[in-house]
């Protein structure tokens, strides 16, 4: 489930050629991601993939009375993607994340192990559960501990999403979550072996990530949601905000006491909803948490055909990410577990026959 874009399709194909059974043509050597959720469908175009030069970035408004199929269908049609290999990013509420102790146990009788830890910390039944993991890196503590942060999906939902987008006409050969895309925003910035932090907040989540040297340390959920969020007035007291505050500053103690590193040298902010004033948030949280927030504009750093503006950038952000070169990394330096379970290749086995 944690498809990790790698520097060539041939790689990627290779590496999920288990997973996605059907075969059928490939017309491009670029990557088509899409992110879809209860607002758009977003879609970050690379013609090449290897190279973060983006041909178009774009989103579709949903219509309650439009069938998303329908939408999806047309837009795909419009922008010439049939046959494209395409990327899906899962929403937050999609999936569910756990960071628990990495189990002593081989790789064989891993996933036995780790059914068994969180059987009961689920909110569906196991036996529809599909589980990937990738390892932390090593704290800097007296005792460290080997984490896991454990990523479960319903394979029910993940086969639906397989048909929908093979119905449309296009080629899925990954799957992500939203916190590896974001880290691979963050990775654009990061030539050197300082930190960053990527604040995210839309309209039902918020969550803080933290990368250094391309690599994922640390997310939480900061518990505040856009719409959660009372008018803010000048320099007045926003209850709120002061609680995100808190989360963030606390997430910043966590990185710097387990993994002894300084405080990130770029804090990023986001908002995926417009409406919202990214302006009026970033200075509350500037004054309450004595920080800077490093301006996030994309167009700086990548290629795109068309420029797109900053609020259109923050609404389509984990579609970006999601569509960018990432470096490869081996498992001592980030830990990403690459490898499908056997559950895993179900997925789309099943999506072709149900």
């Amino acid at each position: 489930m944690l498809g990790i874009i790698r520097s060539s399709l041939k790689h990627l194909m290779t590496r999920w050629s288990p997973f996605f059974r059907r075969e059928m043509p490939i017309i491009s050597s670029g990557l088509c991601s899409i992110d879809i959720s209860s607002q758009q469908i977003a879609f970050a175009i690379n013609p090449n993939l290897g190279k973060n030069n983006l041909d178009s970035v774009f989103a579709i408004q949903l219509q309650k009375k439009i069938p998303l199929s329908e939408i999806l269908t047309d837009a795909i049609n419009q922008y010439d993607l049939k046959e494209w290999p395409c990327s899906l990013v899962l929403q937050p509420d999609e999936y569910q994340l756990l960071l628990l102790d990495n189990p002593p146990v081989s790789k064989s009788e891993f996933q036995a192990a780790i059914r068994w830890k969180i059987v009961n910390l689920l909110s569906f039944p196991i036996d529809d559960a599909i589980i990937d993991h990738f390892l932390m890196p090593l704290q800097k503590t007296h005792n460290p501990r080997q984490m896991i942060l454990v990523a479960v999906s319903r394979k029910s939902f993940l086969q639906s999403r397989v048909r929908l987008l093979r119905e449309a006409g296009l080629y899925p050969v990954a799957i992500t979550i939203q916190e590896l895309a974001l880290r691979n925003i963050s990775a654009l910035y990061e030539k050197d072996q300082k930190g960053t932090a990527f604040i995210y907040l839309e309209n039902y989540t918020s969550k803080i990530i933290i990368t250094c040297g391309k690599c994922f340390y640390f997310q939480r959920d900061l518990g505040v949601p856009l719409l959660a969020i009372d008018e803010i007035n000048g320099e007045g007291n926003n209850t709120q905000l002061n609680e995100m505050a808190l989360q963030i500053q606390r997430s910043f103690d966590y990185y710097q006491a387990q993994w002894r590193k300084a405080l990130p040298a770029r804090i990023f902010l986001a908002v995926s909803d417009p409406t919202f004033s990214i302006e009026k948030i970033s200075h509350y949280l500037e004054r309450r948490l004595g920080i800077s927030f490093t301006k996030l504009d994309l167009n700086e750093v990548i290629t795109i055909k068309q420029n797109i503006s900053l609020a259109q950038q923050h609404s389509r952000l984990a579609a970006i990410g999601n569509a960018l070169a990432v470096p490869d990394m081996s498992e001592n330096d980030n830990g990403f577990e690459t490898k499908l379970t056997t559950q895993q290749e179900d997925v789309l086995e099943n999506a072709s026959t149900n």
